[in-house]
């Protein structure tokens, strides 16, 4: 191989090597290019994926809330319920005491006239206070019951309207109570008066019916009382829309 070949030859392999190098340089650097496209989108998708969660979390929260606020608007309409079935309960038992204290009155005035009417004997008077005594006894422990339920159903509501409701109804069924139960006391003493002078004993009748007068007069005391609670709830329910 002459000296000029050599060098073409040469030339050659120079040539091809500085090919082959290009070759993987391009090709290295398409890989690269090709590679950084995904890396990229990862990291787009990691951030995605980071709102993604953050969104979930605050739905989390944002339901948390909302079962709270539910629950607390269940106990309420519970609660609501509850006092409603507890006030109710307590008209009833002071509806019964109205009935029970009216027949009370009506044997009570029997007594009277009994007692008022010459063709009368003590004994009517006695058999009719022990009918009133029964009656006015039931209608004190009514406006009793009456006056629990009240109380307990005003420990149920948050509603200023219907707790002050509730208030006064429990004063006005303990007011009621002690009226019937004054009266239960004076036919106690018109009874033991009859009795009394059923067997002239005139002088002990005649102080049983002064202490059957006194009775007489707290009852009429607590009906003035009775009367101002029933006006406070009447103002009260002047208030309701």
């Amino acid at each position: 191989m002459t000296h000029y070949n050599s060098k073409i030859f040469y030339g050659v392999i120079i040539a091809c090597l500085v090919l082959v190098v290009v070759g993987i340089l391009v090709t290295r650097s398409v890989y690269v290019q090709k590679l950084s496209v995904p890396e990229n989108r990862v990291r787009t998708l990691e951030i995605e994926k980071s709102d993604l969660q953050d969104n979930i979390n605050e739905l989390q929260v944002s339901l948390q809330d909302k079962e709270a606020e539910l629950t607390d608007k269940t106990k309420e309409l519970e609660d609501q319920k509850s006092f409603f079935d507890t006030y109710i309960k307590g008209e009833n038992e002071f509806g019964l005491g109205v009935g029970n204290g009216y027949y009370g009155d009506y044997y009570y005035q029997l007594a009277s006239y009994s007692y008022e009417d010459t063709a009368s004997s003590y004994q009517d008077v006695i058999d009719n206070c022990v009918q009133a005594r029964t009656y006015y006894n039931t209608a004190s422990q009514n406006y009793l019951n009456a006056e629990a339920l009240y109380k307990k159903a005003k420990g149920l509501t948050s509603d200023e309207y219907w707790d002050s409701l509730a208030d006064k109804s429990a004063d006005l069924s303990d007011s009621a109570s002690k009226i019937a139960l004054n009266m239960y006391e004076a036919c106690e003493y018109f009874e033991t008066a009859s009795l009394n002078y059923g067997q002239g004993q005139m002088i002990a009748g005649d102080g049983a019916i002064e202490s059957m007068n006194k009775k007489i007069a707290q009852h009429d005391k607590e009906v003035l009382t009775h009367n101002k609670i029933l006006a406070q709830i009447n103002a009260i329910m002047a208030t309701s829309d």
